[in-house]
């Protein structure tokens, strides 16, 4: 007879149950075959083109037992375009011996015989579309779906000019159960493939709450201003979380620029690969983020999408001091959190950091990324934000005076991430002098400012030959020396 426990006590039993009895104890207890089960259908790709592994994938579908399970889907639109469109089977070729074997068989019946290929049977059966469908309806607890075109699948027996729908691909999906749980959903496709994926009219995600859009080339306009804008505007109901990633040279502020309120949402992500020319029409994203004052997070990052220019990255263009959005005719009342990147602004850095004091006094998360602060940059942008509890900074020089300028301005301060170039005891040093960091650190052991300070977690990175940058233990440490509060040295 098998004893009832709770399920803490079960939880607690597997942690001293060995790899091999796992299988046994799922047996013994509903709750761990529960668990297992769970875990091992949790997520269903359709991303393999091989016919076989599709046509498995919809067989295992049409158990409802499994279909509940599942909780992420992921989709790559060709591969199951090559799923839903095997190829044609080629016929074996026969060997001399067979066909004269044939020809003989046929001489003696004097009747026609089955061919010999006859017997070769298709691992799929041909109206597999219907079966298809029917395993989507049994999908109705998906909270996630992803869709990747698959950027280089080779398909060979697909000619690429038929790789096309006449249904979008969410529109398949949303004429069954999977659209009415949604949460989450993720599209990183070509611009000109958004069409093929996106639906044609309001879509029925009622419970939507994060979006994520990458884009890659080619673009197409009309793709970009009259199909996407449409679908965007069908969740902004409901959505919380909206995600934009460029790969293409396309202007997200203008696309920014259609679309109206979202009154639930928090997080905004923009990460955009503009050249100089694009960087300074930021009228649409200082629009959407005037008609959207509700954002807690908000991440706007800029990248050069073109290698040439990359070669212009130490040059600021110094003009236009409103071709960002941190300014006065902009408030966001509940930011909280904030990540940015100052490098491509078309302004002086000192202005930007005046003008970013006065986006939101109660910010508690700040990371600024590309960039290459002085230590009175530093000390003008923590002027204005005494309530941080995560810091993220690029220096240029890292000294024991900087670490004491980020305790005495931000003493709530929890978790602090510096990348720097030059490693020294002065704040304005040319040349690196890890020792004398070291050293300077110790002579502070035991000031109030260390003491009372609240941070937890410190990581210190260095570049190395200005290509890449890790972690330096031994900087890590001696500043949790002197700031007895810290517990996490990550290295």
């Amino acid at each position: 007879m098998i004893v009832s426990l709770p399920a803490e006590l079960w939880l607690h039993i597997a942690t001293f149950t060995t790899e091999d009895d796992l299988p046994t104890l799922t047996r013994i207890n509903k709750l761990f075959h529960e668990f297992a089960m769970n875990e091992r259908y949790r997520q269903v790709d359709l991303t393999n083109p091989n016919p076989h592994v599709f046509w498995n994938t919809v067989q295992m579908l049409q158990s409802s037992s499994v279909a509940n399970r599942v909780r992420v889907l992921n989709v790559h639109p060709r591969a199951l375009w090559a799923g839903l469109n095997p190829p044609p089977l080629r016929q074996p070729k026969l060997t001399r011996r067979q066909v004269l074997i044939e020809k003989y068989r046929k001489f003696i019946t004097r009747m026609r015989t089955k061919e010999l290929t006859s017997n070769i049977k298709s691992p799929y059966p041909k109206e597999i579309y219907p079966l298809f469908m029917d395993s989507l309806v049994n999908l109705n607890r998906i909270l996630e779906c992803r869709i990747v075109w698959g950027h280089g699948m080779h398909l060979p027996h697909i000619p690429q000019r038929t790789l096309s729908w006449s249904t979008p691909l969410l529109d398949i999906f949303t004429s069954t159960n999977i659209g009415d749980t949604l949460k989450t959903l993720s599209i990183d496709a070509p611009v000109l493939r958004f069409k093929d994926v996106t639906v044609n009219t309001n879509p029925p995600f009622t419970h939507l709450n994060e979006l994520q859009l990458t884009f890659h080339p080619p673009n197409d306009v009309y793709t970009m201003f009259n199909i996407l804008p449409p679908f965007i505007k069908g969740v902004s109901s409901t959505l919380t979380i909206l995600s934009i990633t460029t790969r293409v040279h396309i202007s997200v502020s203008s696309l920014l620029l259609t679309l109206g309120r979202f009154p639930q949402l928090k997080k905004l992500s923009l990460r955009l690969s503009e050249d100089f020319k694009r960087t300074s029409n930021t009228s649409g994203i200082r629009r959407f983020l005037q008609n959207n004052r509700t954002i807690e997070d908000l991440s706007l990052l800029y990248d050069y999408c073109c290698n040439m220019h990359r070669r212009h990255r130490e040059y600021t263009i110094i003009g236009n001091d409103h071709a960002h959005v941190c300014s006065d005719d902009i408030e966001l009342p509940h930011l909280h959190s904030l990540e940015y990147n100052p490098r491509l602004l078309q302004m002086s850095q000192t202005n930007f950091l005046n003008d970013l004091c006065c986006v939101n006094k109660n910010l508690t998360s700040l990371t600024l990324v590309d960039c290459n602060l002085m230590y009175k940059e530093v000390q003008t942008l923590l002027r204005g934000f005494g309530r941080l509890k995560t810091l993220s900074l690029v220096v240029h020089t890292l000294s024991p005076g900087l670490i004491a300028l980020v305790a005495s301005n931000c003493p709530l301060l929890v978790r602090l991430t510096i990348t720097a170039q030059i490693v020294n005891s002065r704040r304005n040093a040319v040349r690196d002098d890890g020792d004398g960091f070291i050293t300077g650190m110790m002579n502070r052991k035991g000031l109030p400012i260390y003491i009372k300070w609240q941070l937890e977690h410190i990581t210190i990175l260095r570049w190395i030959y200005g290509v890449g940058k890790r972690p330096i233990s031994s900087y890590m440490k001696a500043v949790g020396e002197v700031a007895p509060m810290i517990r996490d040295k990550t290295d």
